[in-house]
């Protein structure tokens, strides 16, 4: 009788020093970890399950380190690289729509429905937007 075990490919330690391209990472390796009022459900948009998996994908990807922190995560925004400060993040409504399942024309609607009430500020170039989530502590 023959015996074979199976090997389970490991996926190598997440590093200090690597770049932080949320995009390709997958949830389980995004470090660190959010913390949720109960108060959250006061507001009768987030009884809707997409508009709630939309804001908090952008809770989870936002950055929680400071731009004058040795490890602020810098990106390209219009042309110039810039260092996110704490509560921002650099995203595309595509990108939104594929890692939650929304549809990204509710993306973008949901996106302008938390500007309008104050939950987000965001700049836009061609290719993405810069999100400021307000009141992020």
């Amino acid at each position: 009788m023959l015996v074979t075990t199976l090997t389970r490919k490991r996926r190598p330690p997440l590093r200090e020093d690597r770049p932080f391209p949320l995009s390709t990472m997958s949830l389980h390796e995004i470090p660190g970890w959010i913390k949720l009022h109960r108060r959250l459900w006061a507001n009768p948009f987030m009884r809707k399950p997409s508009y709630l998996s939309v804001w908090l994908w952008l809770l989870t990807h936002a950055s929680h380190i400071g731009q004058d922190g040795a490890k602020a995560r810098r990106v390209v925004f219009n042309g110039q690289q810039i260092a996110l400060s704490v509560g921002q993040l650099l995203c595309g409504s595509e990108q939104i729509s594929r890692e939650t399942g929304v549809p990204d024309s509710t993306v973008r609607r949901y996106l302008k429905h938390m500007e309008n009430e104050r939950q987000i500020e965001r700049q836009s170039d061609n290719r993405s937007s810069l999100v400021t989530i307000v009141n992020w502590h």
